[in-house]
């Protein structure tokens, strides 16, 4: 019962001394996103589906599939390797899509290898947590920290391949963004202050993501330290 409290205290002390170390700033990170003058220089350019499809040329992958998120409201876009398709949220208008459209165009050409693993392995790993949630609070598992050790394990796995995948696609995103923008009609400087900009964004959003993936992990296993608290008090 001690060890757990000082388990969940460090891990917690944990979440908080790694959001210091990271310098992470949620507020700046929102204000340069949301940017009128930034979204001026884009408003000319075609819908996100067909930048979609031309960066997709230039990377020489025209065979994934692009669609509109079902969710109108939603902005956010993904990737899916099961189905080869980019689904794209609700982005017109802002200037940050591009990046964003670059971002998931990347993922498209990342080692199939790595996108099924972290898609199969995810569903086992998740899979796993939750039965063990639920074993543990009905009794039926008691050697709480071997099962912790297993979730921790799991989580590390799972958080080294999808950070892996994360910050290799958000890295290349300004690069492949200035070659499509260079094929549009825009001026050098508007590109120039548009590629600027999405590497500024970059700077804090890459270490947050790291931040937000490991975090995941760590509050996975302080709600099964608590339960296990729960049932063995």
């Amino acid at each position: 019962m001690v060890e757990l409290a000082i388990l969940t205290i460090l891990m917690v002390l944990g979440i908080i001394f790694l959001k210091y170390v990271f310098g992470l700033k949620f507020k700046e990170i929102k204000k340069m996103a949301k940017n009128t003058e930034l979204d001026e220089l884009t408003k000319d350019l075609p819908n996100s589906e067909d930048i979609t499809k031309q960066m997709l040329e230039i990377i020489k992958n025209t065979d994934v599939k692009v669609k509109k998120m079902l969710d109108e409201n939603t902005g956010t876009s993904l990737y899916t390797v099961m189905n080869n398709t980019i689904s794209l949220g609700n982005m017109e208008n802002k200037f940050a899509r591009v990046q964003t459209i670059a971002h998931e165009c990347l993922h498209s050409i990342q080692s199939k290898r790595l996108l099924w693993f972290n898609f199969i392995y995810s569903n086992i790993y998740f899979a796993y947590y939750i039965i063990s949630l639920v074993l543990t609070f009905l009794g039926f598992f008691e050697n709480v920290f071997f099962h912790m050790f297993i979730i921790l394990f799991l989580g590390i796995i799972w958080y080294t391949v999808r950070a892996y995948l994360e910050t290799d696609a958000m890295t290349k995103a300004p690069y492949l963004a200035n070659e499509y923008l260079k094929q549009t009609k825009l001026e050098d400087e508007k590109i120039k202050t548009l590629i600027s900009s999405y590497n500024k964004i970059n700077e804090q959003a890459i270490p947050m993501v790291n931040y937000y993936l490991i975090i995941q992990v760590f509050c996975r296993l302080i709600l099964y330290s608590v339960i296990s608290m729960i049932v063995i008090g």
